[in-house]
């Protein structure tokens, strides 16, 4: 075989190793208990997103997305610690694993998490049912891997609701832990890529 052949072939099959390329996602949401209160205001809706529920399994595999059981949950031990601290507390926690992740915006996860709650939104000044935790996590990867985070956290307070947002997209280095922040709501997050010949149980 040629070199020039040879090298043509490389260049063929290099697409389709591409897109069966997995990553795990391990994630954790968790607010900053010691961030002084402000002034309450009347709650605002989250933003309508698409994201999928988590537990829709026949859409998630459609969109190459497996959620994993919270007993192959890969980062117990952050969990803990965040149980423990004075300071902080934990809100949720999801693992996925994704193939071949959009290089623009893609299948988004929803996150909600809490009781509902019969909230005032500012804009209409109408009851509506909110969980403490509302929001979307996605997985992106072009020439790197970034996390898109846009969470909602709403708690009642004596003179009415105070608001938080976590807004942020942040550049994924693999096998690292990272951390996202807000002034209330924080997020730890660690992305792996996950072996063709590994079998995961969801």
């Amino acid at each position: 075989m040629s070199r020039m052949l040879f090298c043509l072939m490389l260049v063929l099959a290099w697409p389709a190793h591409a897109e069966t390329q997995r990553y795990r996602v391990d994630l954790i949401v968790f607010i900053d208990l010691r961030t002084p209160s402000e002034p309450a205001d009347a709650a605002r809706m989250p933003p309508p997103d698409s994201a999928l529920s988590i537990d829709d399994t026949a859409t998630l595999a459609a969109s190459g997305i497996t959620v994993l059981a919270d007993t192959a949950f890969g980062l117990d031990t952050e969990w803990a610690r965040l149980r423990n601290s004075r300071n902080l507390r934990p809100l949720a926690r999801l693992a996925w694993i994704q193939q071949a992740p959009p290089a623009d915006r893609g299948p988004r996860l929803r996150l909600r998490q809490g009781e509902p709650m019969s909230v005032t939104v500012a804009d209409t000044l109408l009851p509506v049912s909110l969980s403490s935790l509302e929001g979307s996590v996605a997985l992106r990867r072009s020439r790197f891997l970034h996390l898109d985070v846009d969470l909602h956290f709403t708690e009642e307070q004596v003179d009415g609701w105070r608001q938080y947002q976590l807004r942020d997209t942040r550049r994924m280095r693999r096998d690292e832990l990272h951390y996202l922040d807000s002034p209330k709501l924080g997020v730890l997050a660690r992305v792996t890529q996950v072996d063709e010949r590994t079998t995961d149980t969801p």
